[in-house]
């Protein structure tokens, strides 16, 4: 799926044999013949001098610890595949690893249970939204009762394994909860349109409370991220002290926002929220795919003083 032949150097930097890019990738390309490098050092982006590559994967932090290099230190090589996975892409990070790494840039979306299901070359900012399926790959989404829904609505994603696992060994309860009808559950909420692309729209914990109606906060995330141009937003509901519903927002960003800019965007993207609090964080919590951690990161926010409704 990724082109990778007995000619391929491909790069997996320090991924981890723990995760299922850190194990597959190597395996698929010894498997054709090619060549893979590995690279354990500090200064990570020392990786990227390894001659001759022709595919790099990486985790978003290890992007991010990429990106951090002297402009001396990086060498842009447009026939490396810059394969970003186990996290999704920020705007920001696209712009810059676009203009200093490579122009042929993707995101690819999989599980270790399940292998890989997406593959998408990045060309423009709605690239990293909608994912393009891999054709061989089955994914649906569903409603509770595993119903495969219409386009355009929300519901839970769903994988065929194929040949892959089908359970957690010497768990049998954990099995039931992400294994059920011959499919893999990854907890993700997703949606298709009309041309079989499909948008995540956060875990299926991850949704906000507004005046009783639920709502799925990746893509409140995902535009607010766009629109103020920083690296990270999370949304989250609670009652205040006076026991009013309200959006509580933590926002990645070296510097904070005016309130000025940041109110009318705020209302524009969650128009029916009855107010806002913000905090603003230099960095979030991350795992070391360059997830957010949100119980960790809710922790920090609900704990400090915040900024009034606005």
């Amino acid at each position: 799926m990724f082109g990778i032949t007995d000619r391929s150097v491909v790069n997996v930097v320090s991924l981890g044999c723990w995760a299922g890019a850190g194990h597959n990738y190597p395996i698929a390309t010894w498997d054709t013949g090619g060549t893979v490098a590995m690279y354990q050092q500090a200064e990570v982006w020392n990786a990227l001098r390894t001659p001759g590559i022709t595919h790099c994967f990486v985790f978003p932090q290890l992007l991010a610890d990429i990106l951090r290099a002297p402009p001396q230190e990086l060498e842009r090589n447009d026939e490396m595949q810059l394969i970003v996975t186990g996290g999704p892409l920020s705007q920001a990070m696209t712009q810059a690893a676009s203009s200093r790494l490579t122009r042929r840039l993707y995101t690819s979306i999989g599980a270790t249970e399940a292998s890989t299901y997406t593959l998408t070359r990045i060309d423009s900012a709605e690239d990293l939204r909608w994912h393009r399926l891999i054709p061989s790959r089955a994914v649906e989404v569903v409603d509770e009762g595993g119903r495969v829904l219409p386009i355009g609505q929300t519901g839970l994603l769903r994988v065929d394994p194929g040949k892959g696992i089908t359970g957690y060994l010497h768990d049998a309860t954990t099995t039931r909860l992400f294994f059920r009808d011959g499919f893999f559950y990854p907890g993700d909420l997703a949606v298709f349109r009309q041309d079989g692309r499909f948008a995540l729209q956060g875990r299926v914990t991850d949704v906000i409370n507004i005046l009783g109606k639920k709502i799925a906060s990746a893509p409140i995330e995902e535009a607010l991220e766009r629109e103020l141009g920083v690296t990270g937003v999370c949304v989250f509901s609670a009652q205040n002290e006076q026991f009013e519903e309200e959006v509580r927002v933590a926002i990645e960003v070296e510097r904070g926002i005016e309130e000025a800019r940041l109110a009318p965007v705020l209302r524009c993207e969650i128009p029916r929220a009855p107010g806002f609090r913000v905090r603003f964080f230099p960095a979030f919590p991350r795992n070391e795919m360059g997830k957010i951690r949100r119980a960790e990161l809710r922790q920090r926010l609900f704990a400090s003083p915040m900024a009034g409704p606005r």
